[in-house]
């Protein structure tokens, strides 16, 4: 039986390296499909040279979901969620100063 770089059974370093590659196609797959690519582009990531290729492409191409209209709207949207959320939380902690400044003076009232 061979044994394989470190020290343990070759078949189980072979199966670890197969499941690291697996799980980084399935990865780059899910990322690629979000971008609205197919994950089949995957399959370039087999071949050193075209690797290199396809990530130029893939970084400098026309992305299929990029719309800067939907964006300027989404910027937008979340910069008003984020004023109105800071807001509530100054109303929110108005609110509590002057529940803590009545309770002092009932403090106070009760002790003189």
């Amino acid at each position: 039986m061979h044994s394989g770089v470190f020290g343990g059974p070759a078949w189980i370093e072979l199966l670890i390296i197969g499941i690291i590659i697996v799980y980084t196609f399935y990865i780059c797959g899910k990322i690629l499909a979000r971008t609205g690519r197919g994950p089949i582009w995957t399959l370039m990531l087999l071949v050193p040279v075209v690797q290199i290729i396809a990530f130029w492409l893939f970084a400098f191409s026309r992305w299929p979901r990029f719309n800067p209209k939907e964006d300027e709207e989404y910027c937008q949207t979340q910069s008003l969620n984020m004023r109105l959320n800071m807001q509530l939380r100054l109303i929110t902690f108005q609110r509590f100063i002057t529940k803590a400044k009545r309770a002092k003076n009932t403090r106070l009232k009760m002790s003189a």
